[in-house]
């Protein structure tokens, strides 16, 4: 026989069935479920307990293979989502960049074998997730932490449909614009361009991405400069300004404005993991060393 409490969840669960089901997202379902009856204990951890082995034992959800039990679930019916709408279900605070971001976005056609993502480090994520449960459950989260229900917590995957992840922490202050129906969330255009440049080895290697600013970039061009300037460092700007104006060919104002303000002096290079090149740019004031 269903428990109003079950009945309520798999209501819940029909009305709006996510792409994954998480221990957190189910543990609210459960302690936000049918009001109690005046008098009533709250509801405890044994009611999340409860339903999350009702939902296993109907067959109702489905463990994700590779990811601890419990943890992360699916629908039956639902199969497999695509790794990014799974990384960005259990991390909602991170987003997917780098080379996945390119293929993401059609620049390249090279398909990864790593797949890479963005997070917050640590410190700032536990606050982020401090704030989403306290905007979620607001005056009840006293309650439901009390009552040990599962909380938002970190889960760091190593692989996913036989593919490594490969983690990249920096603060998550946008830069990343809603796919899929909200399911995932990418670097925006302007953001993988700048991701390209500060670091080229997540992104295919320097060639590859002079290969797609050739390509590409005359198309984005707006976004490119806009992204640079609001987001870039001097360096990222002198190491797009020379792409830009001596491998795409590329003319824009903004680029002498750029090229005004680069501090002279040092021992800069295209690529900050190569040698340094005698081959230089009095213009961009960086060491050539690319090839």
């Amino acid at each position: 026989m269903v428990t109003p409490l079950q009945n309520s969840v798999l209501a819940a669960l029909q009305r709006d069935p996510p792409p994954v089901l998480t221990d957190y997202a189910l543990g609210r379902l459960v302690f936000l479920a049918t009001p109690r009856p005046a008098g009533s204990p709250g509801r405890s951890a044994l009611d999340y307990t409860e339903v999350l082995h009702f939902l296993r034992d109907q067959k109702i959800t489905r463990n994700i293979g590779g990811l601890p039990e419990g943890r992360a679930m699916l629908l039956i019916g639902q199969s497999n989502p695509d790794p990014f709408v799974m990384l960005c279900a259990v991390d909602p605070f991170g987003y997917v960049s780098h080379l996945s971001a390119m293929e993401y976005h059609g620049l390249t056609d090279r398909l990864s074998k790593t797949l890479y993502f963005t997070t917050p480090p640590a410190p700032e994520w536990t606050q982020l997730a401090s704030a989403r449960m306290q905007k979620d459950l607001r005056n009840e989260l006293d309650a439901y932490l009390e009552a040990r229900f599962p909380t938002l917590r970190r889960l760091q995957i190593k692989r996913l449909d036989r593919r490594p992840i490969e983690y990249h922490h920096r603060r998550v202050a946008g830069g990343y614009r809603l796919a899929d129906h909200g399911n995932v969330r990418v670097s925006s255009l302007g953001r993988t361009y700048l991701e390209m440049l500060q670091a080229p080895e997540r992104c295919g290697g320097l060639q590859h991405v002079l290969d797609i600013f050739r390509a590409h970039a005359k198309e984005h061009l707006p976004l490119i400069l806009s992204e640079f300037d609001r987001h870039g460092t001097e360096i990222d700007r002198a190491r797009a300004g020379y792409i830009l104006e001596d491998i795409a060919n590329l003319r824009d104002p903004k680029l002498d404005d750029w090229q005004q303000r680069i501090q002279r002096g040092g021992s800069r290079k295209l690529y900050s993991r190569a040698d340094y090149s005698p081959r230089y740019s009095e213009r961009w004031a960086i060491s050539l060393n690319h090839e």
